[in-house]
């Protein structure tokens, strides 16, 4: 299988390359090697690997520095992507999304399922409540995963 994971330089996506390599064909896209918000290069650097799994873990993950730079926080975790749906769709893949629990509000008491209401507090949690909606509307063969 091919496998392009974004964000392979975060905790999550290099133990996953770490974990894969050797089992599966490999590759690590980094927002500092490939701007993720210029659709036009990522649809061709998606195509050139013609990935099979998508597994996009790339964001701005700080819940400080997204309340401070709100805007940047959507252009990263919103518009990045969102063209990520696109390119993985435009290249056939399926995308993995990893997203957070900060899409909830926080007030749920018990276990949180996955239909559960959202409602985000926070600009990361709003922005990736975005970033989920996009990926619903543009990726049809996708997997959201909202971790803890």
């Amino acid at each position: 299988m091919r496998i392009l994971i974004t964000g392979s330089r975060g905790v999550l996506g290099r133990t996953l390359l770490a974990q894969w390599q050797g089992m599966h064909e490999c590759f690590a896209t980094e927002s500092l090697s490939i701007d993720l918000l210029n659709l036009e290069k990522l649809e061709a650097h998606f195509a050139s690997i013609q990935p099979n799994v998508v597994v996009h873990c790339a964001e701005m993950n700080s819940f400080d520095l997204c309340e401070l730079n709100p805007n940047r926080a959507f252009l990263m975790n919103e518009t990045a992507t969102r063209n990520i749906a696109r390119a993985t769709t435009a290249c056939g893949a399926r995308l993995i999304a990893i997203s957070t629990a900060a899409v909830f509000s926080g007030e749920q008491k018990g276990e949180l399922k996955e239909n559960a209401p959202t409602h985000p507090k926070t600009v990361y949690g709003k922005s990736k409540f975005a970033a989920e909606k996009a990926i619903e509307q543009l990726c049809p063969n996708h997997i959201i995963a909202r971790l803890g």
